[in-house]
């Protein structure tokens, strides 16, 4: 089921937005891979298990790319050899905002309603991202890996 949610999520946002970032797009998908039904309430964003170990080793500042680094790597860059850490990355960036403090989530929801817009996903990126301290965000993401 956590593959068919995962393919799923991207022909939804597909339907969406022409052009989205691959981090995006993975990272999304990969938060909402975990949605499940609890209580009447839809649930997303449990740590997957492989990302967790993944998240685990990357224990020094040095091993972290900046997140703009991230925001440009192109399909190629991100199925590459480093394909694992970058799904893992990219869910902890998605899991941050949707799940961190008040000011993640208000930019989580910035940038999911420019998508539902039918924003180009590369300029919703950086419109939500503009002014965003990228080197606390990224203290932030790396906290969270942290706490995994």
């Amino acid at each position: 089921m956590q593959v068919a949610r995962h393919e799923g999520f991207h022909q939804y946002l597909s339907e969406l937005v022409d052009e989205v970032p691959v981090w995006l797009n993975e990272g999304l998908a990969r938060y909402f891979e975990t949605l499940r039904k609890e209580k009447g309430r839809w649930i997303a964003g449990a740590v997957p298990e492989s990302s967790r170990s993944i998240l685990r080793e990357l224990r020094s500042e040095s091993q972290w790319l900046p997140l703009a680094d991230l925001f440009r790597l192109d399909d190629e860059q991100f199925y590459g050899k480093n394909a694992e850490v970058w799904y893992a990355y990219a869910w902890c960036v998605i899991h941050t905002l949707a799940d961190g403090t008040l000011a993640d989530r208000k930019l989580f929801d910035a940038l999911i309603g420019k998508l539902a817009r039918g924003v180009d996903g590369a300029v919703a990126v950086r419109e939500a991202f503009e002014g965003v301290d990228s080197k606390a965000l990224l203290d932030r993401v790396r906290a969270r890996a942290a706490s995994l």
